[in-house]
C-alpha cells in the first residue's frame, strides 16, 4: 500500500484506501494479513473486519484501517457485495461496468445471493440482503479463515435470518406439515378451518363436559335453550370477543340476532335470580 504513513486518523482505525492491488490480493489469499509498503514491503497482522453498511474495511493490529475500493479488487464477495448495495441504493456504481449493467436489468443482489451466499434469487431474498447488507457490524478474524470465508459466513446467516422473518406464519412448516390460515378453505364444504376448530372447541369440550360449583351458574344455565347455552359457553371462551362470534361458533344461522338475544337473556335471567335470593328486608328497600 503506497503512501501509507502513520497518522492519528490512522492510528484511530479510520479507514484509508488500499491502494496496491497487490496488496489487496494478499489480503484475499492470506486472509489475516496485509502486506503494506512503507519503506519496504512489511506484513501486519488483520485484527479485525469492520462492515458499514456500505463499504468495508480492515484493521490492522497497529491501529490502521484499510478500505476495500472498487478500484483495487478486494475478496470476491466483498466485491459483490458492494456493487449490489451501491446499485440498490442508486449511488456511483462501484465499476464503470455496472452503469451499463443497470441499463440492461441486471440485478446485483441476485447475483451477490447465487453466486456467494448460494442461497436462492427472487424478490424476498433480494429484500433478505439488502435489508442484511444495511447491517453495521465488526469481528474479529478468526486466524483459520480467510477474509472471504469470515464475511460470507456472516452474511449468509443474516440474510437467511432475515428471509424467515420475511415469510409469512402460514408459510412455515411444523412438523413437516404446512401451517394453514384459520380462513383456509376446506374442500367444497364452505366451511374454514376455523369454522371446524371453533366449532368442536365450544360445542363439545365446553358445553357439554363442562361442570360448575357455583349454584347460580346451574340455574341460570338451567333455563337456556341447548342452542343458547352454546352461545353463552363460546362467550366464555377467551378466544370469543362478541356475542356475535360466539354465536356464529355456536353454529347460529344468523349470529348477530342470536348473539344479541343471549346476552339480553342472561342479562334478564341474572337480575331475575338476585331478585329472587335477596332477603325480603332487601327487596322491601
Amino acid at each position: 500500500m503506497s503512501d501509507n504513513v502513520s497518522s492519528p486518523k490512522a492510528r484511530n482505525g479510520e479507514p484509508r484506501e488500499i491502494r496496491c492491488t497487490r496488496d489487496a490480493r494478499e489480503l484475499h489469499a492470506q486472509g489475516v494479513y496485509a502486506e503494506v509498503e512503507v519503506t519496504g514491503p512489511a506484513r501486519y497482522a488483520v485484527d479485525r473486519l469492520e462492515w458499514n453498511g456500505y463499504n468495508p474495511y480492515v484493521v490492522v493490529a497497529e491501529g490502521y484501517g484499510y478500505d476495500f475500493t472498487g478500484d483495487h479488487p478486494g475478496p470476491p464477495a466483498i466485491t459483490a457485495a458492494m456493487r449490489a448495495t451501491r446499485c440498490e441504493l442508486r449511488v456511483r456504481p462501484l465499476l464503470l461496468e455496472d452503469v451499463s449493467d443497470m441499463a440492461s436489468g441486471r440485478n446485483f443482489l441476485d447475483d451477490f445471493n447465487q453466486r456467494h451466499l448460494m442461497v436462492p434469487g427472487g424478490p424476498q431474498w433480494r429484500e433478505a440482503a439488502s435489508t442484511a447488507l444495511a447491517e453495521s457490524w465488526s469481528v474479529a478474524l478468526d486466524p483459520g479463515m480467510s477474509i472471504e470465508e469470515v464475511y460470507t459466513r456472516i452474511v449468509r446467516n443474516d440474510v437467511r435470518t432475515v428471509h424467515r422473518q420475511l415469510v409469512p406464519l402460514w408459510r412455515h412448516k411444523a412438523s413437516s406439515a404446512r401451517v394453514l390460515q384459520l380462513e383456509a378453505p376446506l374442500g367444497g364444504s364452505g366451511l374454514t378451518l376455523l369454522d371446524v376448530v371453533a366449532g368442536e372447541l365450544r360445542t363439545d369440550d365446553l358445553v357439554f363436559e363442562a361442570g360448575f360449583d357455583d349454584p347460580r351458574i346451574g340455574a341460570v344455565l338451567a333455563r337456556l335453550t341447548v342452542e343458547e347455552r352454546r352461545v353463552t359457553m363460546a362467550w366464555a371462551h377467551p378466544y370469543t370477543d362478541s356475542w356475535t362470534e360466539a354465536a356464529r361458533f355456536a353454529g347460529a344461522t344468523d349470529p348477530e340476532a342470536l348473539g344479541e338475544r343471549v346476552r339480553r337473556k342472561l342479562k334478564r335471567l341474572g337480575i331475575e335470580y338476585a331478585r329472587r335470593r335477596a332477603p325480603a328486608g332487601d327487596e322491601e328497600r
